[in-house]
């Protein structure tokens, strides 16, 4: 798994396995619960992970809390965002595109990063892991997917497009392309356990079943949350460990807590709005816009980090 610590890796596994169970045995449950699931996991692990941007950045740049240097985080920050914005009001294609590309970047390299490949092979590896990630989201469940990114985009794509027809043959070559990459890499660097190598692959293979055999709702939530957001959060906390700040859960909660609670201020605002005047697609739809124009910001702040975090153990060594 790609988590530093057991725990996590634990929580990761038990609750993909728990979501494939309830999917597959009690679909009527998982139809249910997929809101409620989604919801609790966003607002617990989904949204915090992304609202300590703010002191990363200040690690990184050495920025007091003096207004004057907290502005040369918030505007380029909050501008990146009203871009976005802007970028699916006027061109909501070109928006879409400039979200799955960052998508499949971000989570590519959240989940590859950790593995001790050279840098040369790891960017491929990002886009690999991305590729799959997303191909799994759009194609698996194209009936949920596709509607969503209707609405998204203002075009119809279902009585048209030649991946609903064969979905299931664009979701195997996703996976396929990854497992390939990676099996191509492991051969080329032999120099990881076969513990290490088991879990590699097995983190693949768990997440290719997770999107494959659950409810989609909750494989994404699943994956975000459990996965990717702990994951990130761990990361936070190396970082910031490295730059001599003792960050615990403690830390966590009071650096996260203002942008936390305003970003699910927003969202039930967007809840109700939609409850009256929209449909369960525009509001998927709404929501995948808001996370999109958020992780573009946060996908550099997170490129920052690592980057930061290469050059400190450069400097040791």
């Amino acid at each position: 798994m790609r988590h530093r610590t057991r725990i996590l890796n634990l929580i990761a596994t038990l609750t993909s396995i728990a979501a494939i169970l309830l999917s597959s045995f009690l679909p009527e449950v998982a139809e249910l619960s997929k809101y409620y699931i989604f919801a609790f996991i966003i607002v617990l692990v989904g949204i915090p992970h992304g609202a300590v941007d703010h002191i990363v950045s200040s690690r990184i740049y050495n920025l007091s809390n003096e207004i004057t240097d907290q502005i040369k985080f918030y505007v380029p920050y909050l501008l990146l965002i009203l871009i976005m914005g802007f970028t699916w009001y006027l061109t909501p294609i070109i928006g879409f595109i400039i979200f799955l590309m960052t998508t499949i970047y971000h989570f590519g390299q959240a989940d590859i990063e950790r593995l001790k490949f050279p840098n040369k092979i790891k960017l491929p590896l990002y886009i690999s892991r991305g590729v799959m990630l997303m191909g799994l989201v759009i194609f698996v469940k194209p009936s949920v997917s596709f509607p969503i990114m209707e609405t998204i985009m203002g075009i119809d794509i279902s009585t048209k497009a030649i991946a609903f027809e064969f979905n299931d043959f664009f979701s195997a070559i996703a996976v396929a392309q990854h497992f390939i990459l990676l099996i191509l890499v492991l051969i080329s660097f032999q120099n990881h356990s076969k513990q290490k190598v088991g879990y590699i692959v097995g983190d693949a293979v768990l997440i290719a079943i997770l999107f494959w055999f659950s409810e989609p709702i909750i494989a994404f939530a699943i994956y975000f949350g459990c996965w990717h957001s702990l994951g990130h959060i761990e990361e936070l906390q190396h970082f910031l460990s490295s730059q001599n700040k003792h960050w615990d859960i403690t830390e966590f909660i009071k650096d996260a807590w203002l942008f936390t609670t305003l970003s699910i201020f927003g969202l039930f605002v967007l809840y109700k709005l939609n409850q009256s005047f929209g449909s369960e697609e525009q509001m998927l739809a709404l929501l995948f816009i808001l996370i999109s124009a958020l992780t573009l910001p946060h996908m550099i702040v997170v490129e920052l980090m690592y980057k930061n975090d290469k050059r400190s153990k450069i400097s040791q060594s």
